[in-house]
């Protein structure tokens, strides 16, 4: 297909999902089903030119907004949304995605959308990739917000950290890495199989693939591949899971015949790991207050064949847990998504400050309610897949004020028994960033009831 009908439809694509309340993944696999004749090439183009507009929203519309004020460049003070939404695209391709040298091609492009002479289509390409240039110049948090298309408030909370003193060079870091794609990460399952295996199984297929420099047992790829078809994954013997998230089932650090309460389980990602690190011999209760979440569980499980995973739906009138009844309480609780905008880049534009706060409270009253569940002398461990302190220690500082009987519990002992790598910050709790790790962002906390 020709790049300028793709960048049409990409256009289209773009203006769906920011309209919609659905996930930005989940809308664009419904765009290229209703649009069957989009090759697998064409598929894979659109969705990539989707996620760099998503990501760098803020820097492509001020581009616009200057091309569209030079009168005597070019008309386009009538476009339609539908085809600003095209030129937005237009200008993704030209400045942040990968053309791979067909520079040619975009100048086709601006002569067929815009019926332009190929002199007045290298002339608007000049004046973009200049304004772009002039853009990555940055002095000021304003200028860092606006060509890393980052909210100031998301900067403003980072930087609020008590555990670490946050400086505008770090802001810029992680700015940046928020703005490129994350790579494709798999966990190996080593009931099956070894993680050296694996990685030579995928080096032979022909996939760029690498062991992770932070989580034991992970293979970070960095090309586009689908391995849903593959043995390995319908084996059981891989699970695509980021390797920030892993580190939460290390951070639980289970003995095997522990009894574990996996409360707002999900999908089960981390309810398997947990099982794997227990060799199956313990017992784990996967929750949720969504059935359709846990049923995928059981149909991840179908795969792995784990014996000692179970679920329950949260609310459930006729059965009810005693108090202190589990070994250890994993609690990854819903946060706003922003250590997986590389990923997911809508929470960034339709999140506030105000509702960090929301989330803040609700997310210390779902660790009040299940901390209950923990044993004398268990462990509770507290997730988000957020870098925000008000959604990270700050919860917890305020869990432990009204809750004496808990104490912080280092992660270290856990993470040498498991052959995880310590970083300097490691104490308690740690945070795991992409400008950093590479990783999505992803917090953890690993506290101890006494007794």
């Amino acid at each position: 297909m020709q790049l300028s009908s793709l960048i049409g439809h990409a256009g289209q694509c773009s203006s769906i999902i920011l309209k919609s309340a659905k996930p930005a993944d989940a809308l664009v696999s419904e765009y290229t089903r209703e649009h069957k004749y989009l090759g697998s090439s064409d598929r894979r183009i659109l969705s990539e030119l989707v996620f760099s507009y998503l990501r760098n929203k803020t820097v492509i519309e001020v581009i616009a907004s200057e091309v569209i004020e030079q009168k005597d460049l070019l008309q386009l003070q009538a476009l339609s949304p539908i085809a600003l939404y095209k030129f937005f695209l237009l200008i993704t391709f030209i400045v942040v995605f990968d053309k791979h040298n067909q520079v040619q091609v975009s100048i086709d492009s601006f002569f067929r959308f815009f019926e332009l002479n190929e002199d007045t289509a290298i002339e608007l390409k000049n004046f973009i990739e200049k304004k772009y240039s002039e853009l990555s110049t940055i002095s000021t948090l304003e200028s860092l917000s606006t060509f890393y298309s980052i909210p100031i408030w998301i900067l403003d909370l980072w930087a609020e950290s008590t555990l670490k003193n946050r400086t505008f060079q770090d802001q810029t870091e992680l700015s940046n890495s928020l703005c490129n794609p994350a790579p494709l990460c798999i966990r190996v399952n080593t009931q099956i199989t070894t993680a050296e295996e694996t990685l030579q199984r995928l080096l032979f297929a022909g996939i760029e693939a690498r062991f992770s420099d932070f989580i034991p047992n992970c293979i970070i790829i960095s090309q586009r591949v689908s391995l849903i078809d593959t043995n390995l994954y319908k084996s059981g013997a891989i699970e695509i899971q980021d390797e920030s998230s892993q580190i939460a089932a290390f951070a639980v650090a289970p003995e095997e015949h522990w009894s574990i309460l996996d409360a707002c389980a999900g999908a089960g990602g981390k309810s398997l790991h947990l099982s794997t690190l227990q060799k199956d011999l313990g017992s784990i209760v996967a929750t949720d207050i969504e059935w359709n979440r846990l049923k995928q569980i059981q149909k991840r499980n179908e795969r792995h064949r784990f014996s000692s995973i179970s679920t329950f739906l949260w609310g459930q009138k006729n059965k009810k847990f005693p108090h202190s009844s589990f070994d250890a309480v994993f609690v990854d609780a819903p946060c706003s998504g922003l250590g997986t905008i590389r990923r997911m880049p809508l929470p960034k534009w339709k999140l506030s400050k105000e509702s960090i706060t929301k989330l803040a409270k609700n997310q210390l009253d779902i660790l009040n309610n299940y901390s209950k569940y923990v044993a004398k002398g268990g462990v509770l461990v507290y997730a988000t897949c957020s870098f925000l302190p008000q959604e990270n220690e700050n919860v917890v500082e305020e869990f432990l004020s009204t809750n004496p009987e808990f104490e912080k519990d280092s992660l270290k002992p856990g993470f040498e028994k498991f052959g995880v790598p310590l970083q300097p910050d490691v104490d308690y709790c740690t945070t795991m960033l992409p400008s950093v790790h590479g990783s999505d962002g992803f917090f953890v906390a690993r506290l101890r009831k006494n007794g």
